[in-house]
């Protein structure tokens, strides 16, 4: 069985703003977790668990929305931070998160809307929030309440500006303690 979280992973240059970013909150906060374990990314929809005949089924649905889709380009716009993330409930999860805001075009509405009607046919380890809102995590899941005040502290008056390419979006499942892909569904 696989437990595979549905993301995008962002493009050369805006990941290496992220990464950098991440670097940067990790030495203020100590958390790690995001840092090591992901690749800058934006999540499109819910993590699923499928077998090896569901994954190609799914693979196929996937690979239709993808080839019905154009390169999406997405603009931040500041910073956020949950007190109480959804996925805080989590074996292990802090609830505390600090994120990269993004804009929601209308092409990413419409994306992630049809990969729900997917996601939602099969069982899920995490349901992606909805109205859906798009974001990039910076700190995550061993982010404690002081990080979290430190990361508010330090990202309230920085100012953030990435434009960033979408032109994909994968399956990914966690080998060696990262998240690596799967498959990928390239836009048309």
């Amino acid at each position: 069985m696989y437990n595979l979280p549905v993301v995008s992973f962002l493009d050369k240059l805006s990941g290496e703003k992220i990464k950098a970013l991440q670097k940067e909150l990790s030495l203020i906060t100590g958390s790690l977790y995001s840092m090591h374990a992901w690749q800058p990314h934006l999540t499109v929809g819910s993590q699923i668990y499928v077998d090896e005949k569901q994954l190609d089924d799914v693979s196929r649905k996937f690979f239709i929305i993808a080839s019905d889709t154009r390169k999406i380009t997405i603009q931040t716009s500041g910073f956020g931070f949950y007190e109480t993330w959804p996925g805080g409930v989590l074996p292990d999860h802090s609830p505390y998160v600090a994120y990269v805001k993004l804009e929601k075009p209308k092409e990413l509405d419409i994306l992630s809307q049809k990969i729900k009607q997917v996601t939602d046919m099969c069982e899920t380890s995490y349901d992606q929030p909805w109205p859906y809102e798009p974001h990039i995590t910076l700190a995550y899941k061993d982010l404690t309440r002081e990080g979290l005040e430190r990361s508010i502290d330090y990202l309230q008056n920085k100012k953030i500006s990435i434009q960033i390419i979408i032109d994909h979006f994968l399956l990914v499942q966690k080998t060696d303690n990262k998240w690596q892909e799967l498959r990928r569904f390239p836009f048309r």
